[in-house]
Order: C-alpha cells, then structure tokens, then sequence
C-alpha cells in the first residue's frame, strides 16, 4: 500500500534536504572559489524553509502521515521555526570564524544543516522509531563537529569523551524503547499511552526510567553531564553555541513528546525521576559554575543549571510552560556565547594600531539593543514570573 504524502507539510523538511545537497555538491564538484558561495546556500536554504512553516501555520490544519508517525501541527510548526531560525543565527556566527581558521568549510555548513533537519523531524515525529532516528540525525553531525579544530588536543579529547558518552546513552535510550515496544505491541505514541495507562508489569517502569534517562543525556542533565563542560571548551564557539541551544532543545522537544504523548497516565513512575534530576541539576550546575575560572566552561555548567530550570515545568505539568520555558532559556545562552565571543574579539585580539584605540571604544548599537532587552526579560522573570506562564497558557491553548 502506497503511503499519503502530503507535500505542503513536508515542505520545511523537503527544502533542508535539498538545500543539504546542493550544498554537499557544489562543495565536492566546483572550483574553491565557487565554495565560498556554500554559506550562503545554507543561509537561503533556511530561509526559504521557513515560508512553508509560515503558510502551513496560517492554513491552521493538523496534518498526519504514516500511520500517525509524523504529524504537523502548532506544536510541531512552533519548534521548526524555532529551529530554523537557530540554525541560521549559527551560520551566521559561524562565517568569519570558519573562514579564519583552517577549517573545512563546505562541511561544516552540510553538518549544522543535517543537524537542523534532524531537529525539525523531532518536532513531528509521533513514534519512537521517527523519535530514535531523528535523535540519532541530531547527535551524529555534532559529534563531528564538537572536534572540527582538528589540530587542537581540547577539541579532540572533547569530541572522544562526547562520542563515547553519546553512544552509551543512546545504547541505555534503545534498551528502554525496547522493553517499551515488547509491553505495548507498538511503536505509536498513542498505543504506547493505552499499556501506560495501565502498567501492572514493574518492567514498564524500568523501561520509562532507562528512556527518560537516555533522553537526559541529549538535554545534560545530572549526572549525565559530565561531557558538556569539556565539549563546550574544546569546540569552535558556533559550535557550542548551537549545542547548548538547538540540540538541547531538541533534547527537550523529544521530552515532551515522551512523557505528555506516551506517558500521560504514568506520572507515578516518570514525576519523581524528573523532580529527582531538575533539583540535581539546577544544584550542581549552579554550584560548579561558581568554581569556575575558564568563561566558557562556567558557561557550560550555567547551560547545565539552565536545564534544570527547563524540567521544572515537566514535573508541574505544564506543557505551555515547558514551551515557553525552552524557548526563553536556550536564547539567553545564546546571548551568553555572543558576549563570549565579542569579549574575546575585543580582549584578546591584537589591534592594528594603537592609535585607533587611543579614544573610548563604541559599541555597536545593535548589541546595546540587545543588553537592553536582555536586562529587561531578566528583570521581568525575576519579579514576576507568572506573566511567561500566562503568556503561554495564552498562546497554546488551543493545542
């Protein structure tokens, strides 16, 4: 039996792909000079996918395909236009600094874009095969990617130790899944949520725990964190820009859709563990971070705390709260790593000549733009919280 497609909802997907192609060819076949035009393939390519979100969310339809393995609806659109406009902050942060170092440059560029793709399955898929295959579509580009400073010992040792940590949580995930699959007789999420609904078989526990806890790897969650702190220091900034914010959340959209679509009715089994790894996690990562004497790695132990702000709405059970909350954290650690990098642009960076330094530096207008409104956020979470979950209540409340 031949399956439906629908095209229009495939579109996002279709593009990227396409785009990734291209890109993968003109790099191999055209002449150097021709490769320079890669970056700004993939930068279109970005763009480009986003119009079929925009017309796909003004046509307002759930669609699903495949048995109900892929469906596109609000939730899935929200997060792959969220992706793909991460994706193309990374390729714009990641220009000059490919450019400057002896880089492979062509790539780099097809990796983040097979990563981002894989990322915008992840929003759609409803079965833990399309779950486990746009995982694994996520992770493997960036394991490449964490070492891509190929002449440096800190990228090496930190794409091994990200490598090896990565294949045994996804062994531990594909353990559970598959104890998962036997006690259900389904890989659909909704046949799933039928057995956990009724789960007299201590194995379903076991299999929710060895899932859930390969899914917070991808997400660092304590005490499967211990690659982030070297992974974010040995890889390119971009790099570790993109990691903490869009294979993170991708983490966390594989998260939600396992617990609120799969295991809605086995909150007994699944709200401790959450609990348990949020108060670990928002615990350890802040008090590591105040030992830190290197930026990017007490950055990367704040990316940790922030994942365990992330799952606090998971044991509330909000989803709109885990929406917004997601949202919200991965762009302030992007905001994080472009002070980074602009610190170490000014701080380290040897000026052509003194002189040009000798008044008071300016600074552009649109990063005064972006403190401003970064204080601002700040200060509004802080004295009144509730407003984000409002918001969201709000905003998916007719999902």
């Amino acid at each position: 039996m031949t399956p439906h497609l629908d095209y229009h909802a495939l579109a996002p997907e279709i593009v990227i792909t396409a785009v990734t192609l291209i890109a993968l060819v003109v790099d191999l076949v055209w002449r150097e000079s021709a490769r320079n035009l890669v970056p700004q393939i993939a930068g279109i390519g970005m763009l480009l996918a986003l119009i079929p979100v925009l017309t796909l969310a003004a046509d307002g339809t759930d669609r699903s395909m495949f048995g109900g393995a892929f469906v596109v609806d609000n939730y899935s659109l929200a997060f792959t236009g969220f992706f793909l406009v991460v994706g193309y902050v990374t390729l714009l942060l990641s220009y000059d600094y490919i450019a400057e170092g002896d880089y492979y440059q062509g790539e780099y560029y097809v990796l983040i874009l097979t990563s981002v793709l894989g990322m915008m399955v992840m929003a759609s898929a409803r079965d833990l095969i399309s779950i486990f295959v746009a995982l694994e579509t996520i992770t493997l580009p960036t394991f490449v990617l964490a070492g891509w400073r190929k002449y440096d010992t800190k990228s090496n040792e930190a794409a091994i130790k990200y490598f090896l940590i990565g294949v045994l949580s996804t062994a531990v995930m594909l353990y559970g899944m598959s104890f998962i699959f036997g006690l259900s007789h389904s890989t659909l999420l909704s046949d799933i949520a039928k057995t956990a609904a009724h789960h007299p078989d201590p194995l379903f526990a076991v299999a929710v725990f060895l899932t859930l806890g390969g899914f917070a790897f991808k997400i660092s969650a304590v005490p499967f964190h211990f690659w982030a702190p070297d992974t974010y220091e040995g890889a390119p900034t971009p790099v570790t820009a993109f990691l903490s914010v869009a294979s993170k959340a991708g983490g966390f959209v594989a998260l939600v859709l396992m617990i609120y679509l799969a295991f809605p009715q086995a909150t007994d089994i699944w709200e401790p563990f959450i609990f348990v790894l949020s108060a670990l996690t928002m615990t350890v990562g802040n008090v590591l971070a105040l030992r830190q004497t290197n930026v990017v790695r007490m950055l990367a132990y704040s990316s940790i705390a922030q994942g365990g702000f992330m799952l606090v709405p998971f044991a509330a059970g909000t989803t709109s709260a885990v929406i917004l909350g997601v949202i919200a954290a991965v762009f302030s650690v992007v905001a994080f790593f472009y002070y980074v990098a602009i610190t170490r642009q000014m701080w380290f960076r040897e000026p052509a000549d003194l002189g040009e330094v000798a008044s008071s530096a300016r600074t552009p207008l649109a990063l005064n733009v972006a403190l401003t409104l970064t204080t601002i956020v700040v200060v509004v979470v802080g004295v009144y919280p509730q407003l984000f979950a409002r918001i969201g209540d709000l905003a998916f409340r007719s999902t």
